[in-house]
Formats: C-alpha cells, sequence, structure tokens
C-alpha cells in the first residue's frame, strides 16, 4: 500500500484555497489546511474528513504577522506530519492608488502575499530535497 500524500493549503477557510482543499481531498490526498479563521477553518477541515475520509489537520495561523510562518512551520513539525506538497495560496490585494493604501495594510500585503510565501518554501524545502519529492504551488 502507497502512502497518502499530504498537502498543506494556507489560505484554506474560503475561495481557492477551499477549492483547492477540497479538489485535494478528492484525490486522496491528507490536508493540512491553514488560515485566520478557525471557524470555517474548521467546519471545512470536518466537511472533508467526513466526505472522503482522509486525515484532515486544521492550524489557525496569521501569515500576516512577522513570526506567523515560523509559528505555521513550528505546529506542523510538532504535529508530526508529514508534508509532500505546499500550496502558498493565502494572499489578499487592495484597490485604488498605492499613495492612498494605508502604510499598515501595504506592510501586511507584502508580508502575507510575498515575505510568507518566500518564507514557507525556505523553511519546507529542505525536507522535500532530502526525500526527492514534493514540491510547491504559489497562487
Amino acid at each position: 500500500m502507497t502512502e497518502k500524500e499530504t498537502v498543506l493549503i494556507t489560505g484554506a477557510s474560503s475561495g481557492i484555497g477551499a477549492a483547492l482543499a477540497r479538489a485535494a481531498a478528492a484525490d486522496g490526498c491528507d490536508l493540512i489546511l491553514t488560515a485566520r479563521r478557525a471557524h470555517l477553518l474548521e467546519e471545512l477541515a470536518e466537511e472533508l474528513a467526513n466526505r472522503h475520509g482522509g486525515r484532515v489537520l486544521a492550524i489557525t495561523a496569521d501569515l500576516s504577522l512577522a513570526e506567523g510562518a515560523d509559528t505555521l512551520y513550528n505546529a506542523v513539525l510538532a504535529s508530526g506530519w508529514r508534508v509532500d506538497h505546499v500550496i502558498n495560496n493565502a494572499g489578499f490585494g487592495r484597490g485604488g492608488a498605492v499613495a492612498d493604501i494605508p502604510e499598515r495594510a501595504q506592510a501586511d500585503l507584502f508580508q502575507v502575499n510575498v515575505t510568507a510565501l518566500t518564507t514557507l518554501c525556505r523553511l519546507f524545502l529542505p525536507t522535500l530535497l532530502a526525500r526527492g519529492r514534493g514540491g510547491f504551488l504559489n497562487v
């Protein structure tokens, strides 16, 4: 029997992230789902575990915080789960002129869309390279 692959999906509580989680669960993958909104994340985790029978771990994390990616990585390590694929889906945008976007909002946008994404790649890459398999999808 081959081991199921485990997919970590950020921004999994709604939208594209939830759709990717549903697709991965339907393909028979185990899932580690993460997002800021714990109640939506837990609902999705329960739905997918009940519908597809796979293992689903929900980890609430805020990637807009400077320590968010490290906190998520450490929570995954503490869980003992192996990660085969990382889908960096968390992200957001702001409309309007850059000059009109508050500095804090710009910093949060950069933190989530760039810094957390690259940090998660850096943190999970050594394990994937050591196993000679796995991958990243950066949405």
